[in-house]
């Protein structure tokens, strides 16, 4: 959309695109191309507002569209809903328009509320030499002085200033918001600040900046103090996790290496345990069969009647005492896997032999029966319960069967 500058009579140019919306603050900012190089900005608000964003996108995209990119431009700006200035949006200014931003020829700011003037000003002063930052009263003030011929433009300022303070005032006034504004929208905290003579009546106000910048710089000194200690403190403390951590992680797998081998233990000993087992069945089942056939050729033999019931009684009580045996081996595999290892866990200096004697006893077998399986006399069993008594660390009043059931009970 076009339109005509009232003051001037020159083209200006409108896109929906050139306006940046910020509902939550509660007003937009709208720029527009007057003639070929002359960028128009305004902050269109029903209240007062405090400006927070400078939007270099859009005015970025503007001077891109019209061909202005890194070429000098003018640029206006009306401030009449402009209460208050954010201090990250001066801070985005100064860095935008002063630093790293476009090369901008002359900044017209007008109706500026008076509450900002010395803000404004303080914008004037770190203004880079190539630029001029203009405070007017309106708008027709201000594209006056910009459409002014460099030379008058500078006379003109020159004259405006002298009517009313003298130049001496004006260049301290300059290199106090200079000084100013580079302590706080710059972080120059070590910029040398031009003190006047100590007969000058403002030389009060420049004392107060030294202490001013005094103060910021303690005030960084400290800031930085907290943040290298803060630092120091998270990175004890993270070392502090770390080492915790792979010492969990070493003992996590120390443990898990632990339980390897236990298990592999555990499993070739059920293996050997069964492969003893299936033999201890087959003998039982022979021995069973031997005492049948003994039996049955009793019966079919000559002995008196007496003598054949003694023979046929011991060879009967032989064939139940190997039923039993091969029961109690049967109950091992299906019940005693448990307790075994775990009294085989506690007592790793156990032998398969005396692992065997504490299953006996554990299923309440006779010391003939204990011996008969060792293939020993009776007092050799006798002597292999005692020496397996102190293996165990048993007290002289407490027995291997009591301590078997209390181990199974733990168990279970």
């Amino acid at each position: 959309m076009k339109s005509t500058c009232p003051c001037t009579g020159l083209p200006v140019l409108h896109q929906r695109q050139w306006q940046a919306d910020h509902h939550r603050q509660g007003y937009s900012t709208k720029f527009s191309l007057i003639g070929k190089d002359i960028i128009h900005g305004e902050i269109v608000s029903d209240k007062a507002i405090v400006m927070e964003y400078i939007d270099k996108d859009v005015f970025t995209s503007v001077l891109d569209q019209n061909n202005l990119c890194g070429k000098p431009f003018y640029l206006l700006f009306d401030l009449s809903r402009v209460e208050n200035i954010s201090f990250s949006c001066k801070k985005s200014m100064v860095n935008f328009f002063y630093n790293s931003g476009p090369p901008f020829k002359t900044l017209a700011l007008y109706n500026a509320n008076k509450k900002i003037v010395p803000i404004l000003e303080t914008f004037s002063a770190i203004a880079p030499t190539r630029s001029s930052v203009i405070i007017s009263r309106d708008y027709q003030e201000a594209i006056d002085m910009i459409l002014m011929p460099d030379a008058e433009r500078i006379g003109s300022e020159s004259e405006a200033t002298c009517t009313s303070e003298d130049e001496e005032y004006q260049t301290l006034k300059k290199e106090f918001f200079s000084s100013l504004a580079k302590f706080c929208w710059l972080d120059l905290l070590n910029h040398p600040i031009i003190i006047p003579d100590s007969n000058n009546t403002i030389y009060p106000y420049f004392k107060a900046l030294e202490a001013f910048q005094q103060d910021l710089r303690e005030m960084q000194r400290q800031h930085t103090e907290k943040c290298q200690e803060r630092e120091e403190s998270y990175n004890r403390k993270i070392t502090g996790k770390a080492i915790q951590f792979n010492a969990q992680t070493a003992m996590n797998n120390s443990l898990e290496s632990q339980l390897d081998r236990i298990r592999t233990s555990l499993t070739n000993r059920i293996e050997s345990n069964n492969a003893e087992l299936r033999r201890l069945k087959a003998t039982m089942d022979q021995s069973l069969e031997l005492s049948r056939l003994l039996i049955n050729f009793v019966d079919q033999t000559g002995f008196g009647e007496e003598t054949r019931k003694q023979i046929t009684e011991h060879l009967s009580k032989l064939a139940d005492s190997t039923q039993a045996h091969e029961h109690h081996a049967t109950s091992l595999t299906q019940k005693n896997a448990a307790f075994r290892a775990k009294l085989q866990q506690k007592h790793p200096s156990l032998t398969q032999r005396e692992l065997k004697i504490c299953l006996m006893i554990k299923y309440n077998h006779r010391n003939n029966e204990i011996a008969n399986a060792l293939g020993v006399n009776p007092r050799g069993a006798e002597s292999l319960r005692y020496r397996l008594h102190k293996k165990l660390g048993l007290e002289k009043g407490k027995t291997i069967k009591k301590y078997l059931f209390e181990l199974e009970t733990d168990v279970h």
